[in-house]
């Protein structure tokens, strides 16, 4: 009797080690595997975002063939004006003139070419209609 127990001790001893080792072949593949299903799982999320980008590039260009987005654009950023328009150009940091302080006489005599109340539109300069001339070049 005591043989048939080192028999079966044995076989399961056996059978234990065969499933030991098939789990430590698989372990291996099965880390891979799951490791490049989170590498493609991130790739479809960003796949999705610049899928996104590209629809919203393609609309940004359909604006382009608009004639009236390419005009109001012009005004906007180029500072265009469509013919028969009147352009003032008003210089950065101009003033009307220095600040008068509450209860001073102004000592600046009123110009012939401003009212009296004068609303800066003096300094306004037209803009030329040619071309403008060509920077000097620096000297070397």
């Amino acid at each position: 009797m005591m043989t048939r127990r080192t028999r079966l001790t044995t076989r399961a001893a056996l059978l234990g080690l065969v499933v030991v080792a098939l789990a430590l072949t698989l372990v291996y593949p099965l880390r891979l595997y799951l490791a490049q299903r989170g590498q493609i799982d991130k790739m479809t999320a960003a796949n999705q975002a610049q899928q996104q980008q590209v629809e919203a590039l393609r609309k940004a260009v359909t604006r382009y063939n608009d004639p009236n987005w390419v005009r109001d654009q012009a005004r906007l950023r180029l500072h265009y004006a469509a013919p028969g328009e009147r352009v003032l150009v008003v210089p950065r940091g101009a003033s009307a003139g220095p600040s008068p302080t509450p209860g001073a006489a102004s000592t600046r005599p009123a110009s012939p070419a401003t009212p009296a109340g004068g609303s800066g539109l003096a300094q306004v300069r037209r803009v030329p209609a040619t071309a403008s001339p060509s920077p000097t070049p620096l000297a070397p």
